[in-house]
């Protein structure tokens, strides 16, 4: 799903509409950072360090009052850079104290108004039962499967107990078994 996911969100982009363009940077942004639905509400243009050769986002006031650093790719970057551009063509507030994420006036998206609009897109595109949080696990599942030690994913997930963490390694290693036992079936 998350393959039709991401070819899905690459179509809202190219239609140009402001909630399509909107809907495309919580997506991405959402993968590629693993930051929770009321982070990304949160989210301020002065949280974003995009300088430098290492990208980072700051969590301000994260679950638990906990603040941390969120590094991201360069294909993500690209994406807050891109999506910045987008904004100021269209005359929206990319000054520091701006929201990331608004709605036409300016003003902040709720965490519910990203909840149900990505509830209603992968309505649309046919993926039942998912929430946007599901971003989040497949970011920590990525990180896991690429070799990141468990102890970065939690931080950079801002667990507090790693055994939070630990769970994704328990999803992952039931997916490997299905696959290898789907392609034992072939």
């Amino acid at each position: 799903d998350i393959y039709k996911l991401t070819a899905e969100v690459e179509k809202l982009k190219l239609r140009g509409r402001f909630t399509d363009v909107r809907m495309w940077a919580v997506v991405k942004l959402g993968l590629g950072s693993g930051l929770r639905v009321s982070e990304l509400a949160k989210l301020q243009h002065k949280d974003l360090k995009l300088y430098g050769w290492r990208a980072a986002i700051f969590v301000r006031r994260g679950k638990g009052g906990k603040s941390r650093t969120v590094y991201v790719s360069d294909q993500t970057k690209s994406i807050i850079e891109e999506y910045i551009v987008w904004k100021q063509k269209r005359k929206l507030s990319a000054d520091e104290e701006a929201y990331f994420f608004t709605v036409q006036n300016g003003k902040p998206l709720s965490k519910k108004t990203i909840q149900d609009a990505y509830h209603d897109f992968a309505e649309r595109i046919g993926i039942a039962k998912t929430a946007i949080h599901c971003l989040r696990h497949t970011f920590a599942s990525f990180l896991l499967v690429g070799g990141a030690e468990i102890v970065f994913v939690q931080e950079q997930m801002g667990h507090a107990d790693i055994q939070t963490t630990r769970e994704y390694l328990t999803v992952i290693d039931f997916r490997i078994d299905q696959e290898h036992n789907r392609m034992k079936k072939k």
